[in-house]
């Protein structure tokens, strides 16, 4: 199994956003104050964890924001989803910024490609690998 962790610099308001555009439902949050110390996501059996991107540590200098990097990201998360044409619609509807529209693939499956309200790079689709 492998679980991501994100940063967000409005942590608390990501987690709202996810679970709204997303889908995601969150099992647990631990804050202080405006800051998210760690909470945990699921989607299905996808799992995620985020922090506020001012949580001290060895990470602090090493995790930020796109928004920091010109909207730019060095990594983006496929999640496999039942209904991906409503999803796409929900994401859409709640501001998700597209990237690569719904699309066939030729090796199978359809997704589409956006971007988070702090720039962070999400894709859904129901292509699966052959293990899951």
């Amino acid at each position: 199994m492998m679980i991501p962790f994100i940063r967000y610099k409005k942590a608390k308001e990501a987690i709202q956003w996810l679970e709204e555009a997303f889908g995601f439902e969150v099992l647990e949050i631990h804050s202080t104050d405006d800051r998210v110390d760690h909470a945990e996501l699921r989607y299905n059996n996808a799992f995620l964890m985020i922090g506020s991107e001012e949580n001290p540590g060895p990470l602090q200098s090493y995790l930020i924001s796109p928004t920091d990097l010109d909207g730019k990201a060095t990594q983006g998360i496929y999640i496999p989803v039942n209904d991906v044409d409503t999803h796409y619609n929900i994401s859409t509807g709640k501001g998700a910024a597209i990237i690569a529209p719904l699309t066939e693939k030729p090796y199978g499956g359809k997704d589409y490609t956006c971007q988070d309200p702090e720039g962070h790079i999400w894709s859904f689709g129901t292509y699966r690998p052959a293990d899951v």
